[in-house]
């Protein structure tokens, strides 16, 4: 099966090495997602590190994040969308390129959905314009605006 895989993906060895880092960061981050609290991992989807467009070009982030889906194409855990964005985040800011998580939400046949995805520099990097705009964006709410929000009459 590996062989199969290998000559069916023409990669450079950087990209090779790429796409093994982010074949076992989604086994870490499954791990930790499934055996860790909330309060332990919640850091790295903190968008507070990101200063900047840095100094990366929209080609070569795009080239990292299809290394990274073809890595979670061929896993054996489960890639959703939080595993994908932990882990293209976490590739990303090592390689100096800031990127903001950002979360949705929408109601699909009584049900709520949630969906996330990466945005660097303004623009969707890692999902289609079409899914994002199905979603309601949560937006961050700091301290100073929860005060007056929780202070306002209702």
């Amino acid at each position: 099966m590996w062989q199969k895989f290998k000559s069916s993906v023409k990669l450079s060895p950087a990209q090779w090495k790429q796409l093994l880092e982010a074949w076992l960061l989604f086994i870490i981050w499954d791990r930790r997602l499934q055996k860790k609290a909330y309060e332990s991992w919640r850091k790295n989807i903190s968008n507070a590190t990101t200063n900047g467009p840095g100094s990366a070009s929209l080609s070569e982030v795009l080239a990292i994040i299809r290394i990274i889906e073809i890595a979670g194409r061929h896993h054996f855990v489960k890639v959703n969308c939080l595993r994908r964005c932990l882990t293209q985040k976490q590739m990303l800011t090592k390689r100096q390129v800031p990127v903001t998580i950002h979360f949705g939400v929408k109601l699909t046949a009584g049900r709520i959905d949630a969906h996330c995805w990466l945005v660097w520099n303004g623009i969707v990097i890692n999902d289609s314009p079409e899914v994002v705009e199905s979603y309601s964006e949560l937006k961050e709410i700091t301290a100073p605006s929860l005060s007056a929000l929780l202070a306002s009459p209702h």
